[in-house]
């Protein structure tokens, strides 16, 4: 999901209409409806402030007697000081100037970037800004490494179909709003930003519809102590998320009949099907590295064959016997 359809689904919330052009600049409204806009740098540079001087940030609101009684609750002279004190960074003049004209579109304008990074629900700056710095950490951690992904190019938009169609699945699954948009943009941009630090060609988790390739990634993710440590910090969240969309992705193969990553071979016995396989093998010049062949009973119907199962035959107890067939896929994860 772009930040433009983020924006779309509260366009009534603090009377703010916001749109993200050609030129790339985020422009938003004030309830008279005249328009402004700021540069997405400027707002992620503002966040990354807010993040490292959270202290100076409440210390200049604490200083206004009109504040409310909570940090993360608008009012508009105590946020116009929060904006105020950034006066003397030249890259963030835009938030120093807006701050002060525009002190409440402003703050309601970063705070729905704080909630889409961070994967929050936006529920109006009177009630939470999000500028505490948890949710802001959370949300830079999430920012990508191209900001023109929060415009929704024709590239993204094809594949923010499946992330939206995830969303309405989990919809449909009785889950929380909460929850749709901490696992289908927190924890999805997360795992993005882990990715492409080793592979700046990956375009994305919803560009995955095989659940095969899905887990192939998630042992990949699953390797990663800064994975791994955000996951903890998260109590479970991001590694819930890859599961869900998993569980999707299951259903959706069904649903909607994308490929499958096999093939069925019919015929009565004797015609080559067996042959046909073991010769595509062996034009990939792989010997039997790529190719293994296990035999099943006419009659199967229960996974032993292929998976193994426990045997209760034997001096020291039970034990697993393991099968050809799970001695390859080890094999292959080993390369």
């Amino acid at each position: 999901m772009s930040f433009q359809n983020y924006c779309n689904q509260q366009p009534n919330i603090d009377n703010q209409k916001v749109s993200i052009n050609s030129t790339f600049v985020i422009s938003f409204s004030n309830k008279t409806g005249k328009i402004f806009t700021i540069d997405p740098s400027v707002a992620i540079n503002f966040l990354k402030f807010l993040d490292q001087s959270y202290e100076k940030c409440h210390a200049a609101w604490d200083e206004v007697t009109t504040k409310k009684d909570i940090y993360t609750k608008f009012e508009q002279n105590s946020y116009r000081a929060i904006f105020r004190i950034v006066s003397g960074e030249e890259e963030l003049t835009p938030i120093s100037s807006l701050g002060g004209s525009q002190t409440r579109q402003l703050a309601a304008i970063l705070s729905r970037l704080i909630c889409y990074l961070g994967g929050f629900e936006y529920v109006g700056v009177d009630k939470n800004t999000y500028f505490d710095p948890v949710s802001v950490k959370n949300a830079l951690n999430a920012v990508p490494k191209d900001l023109t992904a929060l415009v929704g190019t024709a590239k993204s938009q094809r594949l923010d179909d499946l992330g939206e169609t995830f969303k309405s699945w989990m919809r449909d699954n009785k889950l929380s709003e909460k929850t749709i948009n901490s696992y289908s943009v927190a924890s999805v941009n997360y795992a993005n930003q882990c990715i492409k630090a080793s592979n700046d060609n990956f375009t994305g988790i919803f560009s995955i519809a095989i659940p095969m390739i899905l887990d192939g990634l998630t042992q990949k993710l699953d390797s990663m102590s800064e994975w791994n440590e955000q996951n903890e910090r998260g109590n479970g969240m991001y590694r819930a998320a890859l599961n869900k969309y998993r569980e999707f992705l299951l259903s959706l193969n069904s649903i909607m009949r994308l490929p499958k990553p096999f093939l069925l071979l019919a015929g009565i016995s004797g015609t080559g099907k067996t042959r046909f396989v073991r010769e595509q093998a062996a034009a990939h010049n792989k010997g039997n590295s790529n190719y293994c062949l296990i035999p099943v009973r006419p009659d199967w119907h229960e996974p032993s064959d292929l998976l193994g199962y426990i045997s209760r035959i034997g001096l020291e107890g039970p034990c697993y016997v393991v099968t050809k067939l799970l001695v390859f896929i080890v094999a292959a994860w080993q390369n």
